[in-house]
């Protein structure tokens, strides 16, 4: 985490909305791009492995839909086993589009999630932030 931007979480965190509790029934998880790879290079990659399975596991627990993404599979690999595995059920959505709201079959599995209508928040994990923002954080 960069120190300069403690600052900003900090006060963020304080802000009300920030301390909602997130209500599962709202939420879809999305697993996005973490591959073979786009892993190697990341200094700490079994923190964010850990991370991120510990994660999956809750959305099963709460029983939260899960969506994985991948990032042109052919040239950057499937999404790394560790995490796979924990998602039998759940086939990627591969894209060469760097946000996933790009991706009309995207779209379209998050609108036919069950219970979609009152889903509205969609949780991210992803390994590369700085490449995968996009606008298309709320949807409809």
């Amino acid at each position: 985490m960069n120190p300069s931007s403690l600052p900003t979480l900090a006060s963020t965190a304080c802000d009300p909305v920030a301390r909602r509790s997130l209500d599962p029934s709202l939420c879809t998880l999305v697993v996005i791009d973490i591959q073979e790879k786009l892993l190697p290079p990341m200094a700490r990659r079994e923190e964010l492995i850990r991370n991120c399975r510990l994660l999956i596991h809750l959305a099963h627990i709460l029983e939260i839909p899960i969506l994985m993404t991948t990032q042109y599979t052919r040239g950057l690999g499937a999404t790394v086993p560790e995490i796979a595995e924990l998602m039998p059920g759940v086939a990627p959505i591969d894209k060469v589009e760097f946000g996933c709201f790009g991706r009309e079959q995207f779209r379209t599995a998050l609108r036919d999630l069950p219970g979609q209508r009152n889903r509205n928040r969609v949780i991210k994990f992803l390994a590369q932030r700085d490449f995968q923002t996009d606008a298309g954080d709320h949807f409809s």
